[in-house]
């Protein structure tokens, strides 16, 4: 099913927002009209799949916040898991700019996480769903 919604009105919209609602009455007019029941949810066993490697993974090494920040300099914060907006806020309190690539939250970033880095640097950030 392929929903179009062209300039809705009221301000800046996602896909999720307004085109997946009319997708779904769409798909349970259809499925009712198929006499198809609702199932189980058919991730369950992906979900427990992940959960059970996020235990067995070895814990993640934070780094560590450098005690000493020189003049003129800045530490770059830990992004991962922000949303665009989020790491734009963060980035520009600091004085740095943002380049970002993709869409979702943050994934990657050029300038790893409690560096040092001087203000209006560009900083790339990947964002993945």
């Amino acid at each position: 099913v392929l929903v179009i919604l062209d300039d809705p009105m009221g301000g800046n919209f996602y896909g999720g927002q307004i085109a997946a609602p009319v997708a779904g009455a769409i798909f349970a007019q259809v499925f009712r009209y198929l006499h198809i029941e609702p199932s189980s949810d058919p991730f369950v066993e992906m979900d427990e799949k992940r959960a059970q490697k996020e235990e067995q993974a070895p814990p993640k090494k934070k780094p560590r916040l450098p005690s000493v920040v020189p003049s003129g300099k800045v530490v770059m914060p830990d992004l991962e898991g922000l949303t665009i907006r989020e790491a734009a806020e963060k980035l520009a309190e600091i004085g740095v700019t943002l380049e970002a690539e993709g869409s979702g939250r943050a994934s990657y970033q050029s300038a790893p996480a409690y560096s040092v880095i001087d203000p209006g640097e560009t900083v790339t950030v990947v964002f993945s769903p």
